[in-house]
């Protein structure tokens, strides 16, 4: 409990709207159960840059990892 306490977490918000659920070929069919954040490792890009090379990595319950661009959330 003590080291979950310690992890980061923190909210994005995005200005597209959430997919039909089961609708869409990008959506995951069941609960997203992990995500994580993949940074770039180049140290010299600018914030923008980092921002628009961000992705995450999303895990559900259905078997399925997907990779999403964190600039626009679009599938990878």
């Amino acid at each position: 409990m003590s080291s979950m306490k310690q992890e980061h977490f923190e909210y994005v918000k995005s200005n597209k709207p959430d997919p039909a659920p089961h609708k869409g070929k990008l959506c995951h069919s069941d609960m997203i159960t992990c995500s994580i954040i993949i940074a770039p490792d180049d140290p010299n890009l600018t914030n923008e840059q980092m921002k628009r090379k961000m992705k995450f990595a999303t895990a559900s319950r259905d078997g399925k990892v997907k990779i999403w661009n964190a600039h626009n959330l679009e599938h990878s």
